[in-house]
């Protein structure tokens, strides 16, 4: 179908959209390595090319460096600018940057107007071939090496930059386009976009490419680091994020929102050309009691969400702080156990008894945490529990909906496991601050397969209102799910 709107996932709400509905581009499904791409066409008519605009936000200039990284594939070669990403006016007019495609098998970049653009010549590329390009400007650096584009991590050209500083430019962000009014159209696919408003170390930049390497299976030409999107080791190409350090920078911590519910923080031992990169392959995660040899305890289970950490150390022992976040994971927000029941897991091949590495340091809010862990060797990392019942791996929500008919709120919810589930309690609301109770369901206890709820709300509020679901354990801890939105217009409501 053809997208309206592409949100930003920065948190900075720079989203881009496109009013005109002959303008708007396709959303593709599978088309690198099982991720979506948007198309654009290839109509050279005025006002019918397709692009994606956000309008100007000074987030994006006032800077002394930038960073850039896409993921895109042209359909065909054509001899005029193919812009990926822009933000400018017109030609040399309010122009902070443009990353394209010139020349038909060029990659160029302008900074801060048109008067230093460089291309990555020699090196050609061709159409229809996913591509991984980037581009880092420094203005802090000497002007005859302040720009660099990359493809694939590899270093095809630096080039000079005259300007030290990208100042206040009144020009609109754009996707697909040079700029507003341009009728270039960019003709091929675009998977995602990355702006960072810094020109990031060697190290971060190298993190970011495994990352899209990964995920897109586009094959990086250097500083390939990472071996767990590999088929061998299990195609764990969800989410990779790493730590690492080279002579230029480093990046000594990632939040376990990046990495599917798994963070890490290098408290010692990170030397250049050091790195730890995690990634994961199941798309959902739940408690499970199968495949917890090796965990010695009265009720043993785990997460069946299982990540594969790459770790490059040249010299001493990268000691690390681990952290899993519920929340983060997938399973949501509840109230944990006992710290020591929780248990670190780790495997050097993807079956096999697992050896447990470490109890807990701290189970606090979202966060079960793990201090002073060595990382070594690569494997497979899951968290696990000694004693479910006492520490639980919370209950997997498949679904939970609400729908109108009749004039009543009929309300369905679905588990894959339970452990120590007494009962669910459904409450409704209309600010989203007070919460009106109207009914309990009992839950199942413990299980280890699907099982299905039903409940109905037979006098609804009016208007829109939202409906909660929380699930009480035996020893009368409350998890809090999700919430989800009826509107109802029935007569009298």
């Amino acid at each position: 179908s053809a997208v309206s709107g592409w949100n930003d996932q920065s948190g900075n709400a720079i989203n881009v959209g496109q009013s005109n509905s002959s303008q708007r581009p396709l959303f593709r499904a599978n088309q690198m390595n099982g991720y979506p791409a948007l198309e654009f066409d290839n109509n050279t008519n005025a006002g019918q090319n397709d692009f994606l605009t956000a309008p100007n936000n000074s987030l994006l200039d006032n800077t002394a460096g930038y960073s850039f990284f896409t993921v895109s594939r042209l359909k065909a070669k054509n001899p005029d600018a193919q812009s990926i990403i822009s933000k400018r006016t017109d030609i040399d007019v309010n122009q902070a940057f443009m990353l394209f495609y010139h020349t038909g098998s060029h990659v160029y970049l302008d900074i801060d107007g048109i008067t230093d653009r460089f291309s990555s010549s020699p090196t050609a590329y061709v159409g229809n071939t996913n591509y991984i390009f980037g581009a880092v400007y420094d203005g802090t650096l000497g002007n005859g090496t302040r720009s660099k584009i990359y493809e694939g991590e590899r270093m095809r050209r630096s080039s000079t930059e005259s300007s030290s500083f990208v100042g206040a430019k009144v020009s609109p962000l754009l996707i697909g386009s040079t700029h507003i009014g341009d009728s270039r159209p960019f003709n091929g696919f675009i998977s995602e976009c990355i702006v960072y408003r810094t020109a990031l170390n060697d190290a971060q930049r190298t993190i970011v490419n495994n990352y899209l390497s990964s995920k897109y299976s586009v094959a990086l030409l250097e500083n390939d680091k990472y071996d767990g999107d590999l088929v061998s080791k299990g195609s764990y190409f969800r989410e990779v994020a790493g730590v690492g350090r080279e002579s230029s920078g480093s990046n000594n911590e990632f939040n376990a929102s990046a990495n599917g519910g798994l963070g890490i923080r290098v408290n010692s031992g990170l030397g250049n050309g050091d790195y730890v990169l995690s990634g994961y392959s199941l798309r959902t995660n739940n408690q499970i009691f199968s495949d917890v040899s090796g965990i010695v305890g009265m009720a043993p289970s785990r997460w069946s969400r299982i990540w594969y950490l790459d770790v490059t150390n040249n010299a001493a022992v990268i000691n690390t702080r681990i952290t899993f976040n519920t929340v983060a994971s997938g399973v949501g927000a509840i109230n944990l156990g006992t710290a020591s029941n929780y248990v670190l897991l780790y495997r050097s091949g993807q079956s096999g008894s697992w050896t447990v590495l470490a109890n807990a340091s701290s189970a606090i809010g979202q966060n079960i945490v793990f201090d002073n862990v060595n990382l070594i060797n690569d494997g497979y990392f899951a968290l696990g529990s000694i004693n479910f019942p006492a520490s639980p791996l919370p209950i997997e929500l498949l679904t939970f909906d609400a729908n109108l008919e009749a004039g009543v709120v009929n309300l369905s919810w679905s588990t894959a496991t339970e452990t120590n589930n007494d009962y669910f309690t459904l409450e409704k609301t209309l600010d989203g601050v007070v919460y009106d109770e109207f009914a309990t369901v009992q839950g199942t206890g413990n299980s280890s397969s699907v099982v299905n709820y039903f409940e109905t709300d037979n006098s609804p509020f009016g208007g829109i209102s939202y409906y909660r679901l929380s699930q009480t354990d035996f020893s009368g801890k409350i998890t809090y799910f999700p919430v989800v939105s009826v509107e109802n217009k029935s007569p009298g409501a």
